[in-house]
């Protein structure tokens, strides 16, 4: 964590500060791990990776993924439904190629897909009668409401030592597509 104006080091919309988040790096050695769970409102979660190496010490792989679905917890009394519905699938993969001690290419591509219920914190009260009635803040719409979004990455970063320092490039492209009722 990076407290004040980061311009310098990470861009413009830096100004109040930066939080730097380094993901797990692939290893030359197989290793991976694979989680489940269950929660409150019918969650169920997987959650896992394989990290290892094509050709040890030049050409490493790490893929990731968590699946997440849940029915809800908060119910529109007005539909008799769960507002808070929700189902999320993330792909990560990651390819590191390093051909010299001063020369890496770094290839990430991720798919994260989010389906699920919107608009459950926007209370309608049924009446203004007794604002501390906790009744009266339940979500009463004849909306469902709905949330989709689906975004597809690709990086590629490339590092060169040269001298006293590094020359780095970075070459991205994203697709995201959002939608909300």
């Amino acid at each position: 964590v990076l407290k004040g104006p980061q311009g310098a080091l990470y861009g413009r919309n830096a100004t109040g500060g930066a939080i730097n988040i380094i993901t797990k790096q692939p290893t030359d050695h197989l290793s991976g791990f694979l989680e489940a769970g269950t929660g409150s409102g019918s969650l169920k979660d997987v959650v896992g990776a394989l990290s290892g190496a094509f050709v040890p010490g030049k050409l490493l792989f790490r893929v990731s993924g968590e699946f997440k679905d849940s029915d809800g917890q908060i119910t529109n009394y007005y539909l008799n439904k769960k507002v808070d519905f929700y189902t999320g699938r993330d792909v990560r993969g990651k390819l590191l190629w390093l051909p010299t001690d001063n020369l890496t290419f770094d290839l990430r591509v991720s798919h994260v897909g989010n389906d699920g219920g919107s608009t459950y914190d926007i209370p309608i009260p049924t009446t203004f009668t007794d604002p501390t009635n906790v009744q009266d803040l339940e979500p009463r719409a004849n909306i469902l409401g709905h949330s989709k979004l689906k975004s597809d990455e690709v990086t590629l970063k490339t590092d060169w030592k040269v001298g006293g320092g590094t020359a780095t490039y970075i070459l991205g492209w994203t697709k995201l597509r959002e939608n909300y009722y």
